[in-house]
């Protein structure tokens, strides 16, 4: 397990890789499910805390958004 300060990187990294395993590019990576992706953080160490800081601190960034009923994580494009 990474360290703990390079947690919402790998966690992300992971994202990333998800995305693009299920049809994403590097120009247009698609919605992912959250419960999927929640549940591939826990199979990595990770525990759902670690997620959860992830998520903030990407959608605060503007990097992801999730969706209100938190089902759907959509990674914004940079344009």
């Amino acid at each position: 397990r990474p360290a703990r300060t390079d947690t919402s990187s790998a966690i992300y990294a992971l994202m990333v890789r998800h995305a693009r395993t299920v049809g994403g590019t590097d120009a247009a990576l698609p919605q992912i499910a959250y419960a999927e992706m929640l549940d591939r953080v826990r199979d990595a160490g990770f525990s759902e805390a670690d997620f959860s800081r992830c998520i903030q601190q990407y959608e605060d960034i503007d990097v992801l958004q999730v969706n209100v009923t938190r089902t759907r994580i959509t990674f914004v494009s940079a344009s």
